[in-house]
């Protein structure tokens, strides 16, 4: 399991695939045989499309969970990147959040095994209408 995990924020995918650090996780479209082969994100390494709340408020943009085995400067500092955490100490190694935002974010989905270094409450359901 990749043990350095880094919560990134941008405005779009776009933008994010074309981040000189965090685009070297996404892998381009690619023609193989004459068939074209769909870009993806590194699967062993990355969570994209992942929903951030803040006092239950959905944050905007893209959102992206980037695990790495070692530490990686280049990620917890980036400017992007909101928390950066080591996934067996608990530490924060990084990341613009400080602690105030953390006791209200929530974040979803986490991936297996990690640790949640926030403590935010889930969004409240939608309301259903009455019947």
């Amino acid at each position: 399991m990749k043990t350095k995990l880094h919560l990134m924020q941008f405005d779009s995918e776009q933008i994010a695939r074309s981040d000189l650090v965090v685009g070297e996780y996404y892998f381009p479209e690619q023609e193989q045989g004459g068939d074209i082969i769909p870009g993806t994100w590194d699967p062993s390494r990355t969570f994209p499309n992942t929903l951030v709340f803040i006092t239950q408020d959905a944050q905007s943009g893209f959102w992206i969970i980037i695990a790495v085995d070692d530490s990686n400067t280049s990620l917890a500092q980036h400017a992007n990147c909101r928390l950066a955490w080591d996934n067996l100490s608990a530490v924060i190694l990084g990341g613009t959040y400080t602690g105030n935002d953390m006791s209200a974010l929530y974040v979803s989905p986490v991936p297996a095994g990690a640790y949640n270094p926030w403590n935010g409450q889930p969004p409240a359901p939608p309301e259903q209408p009455a019947q």
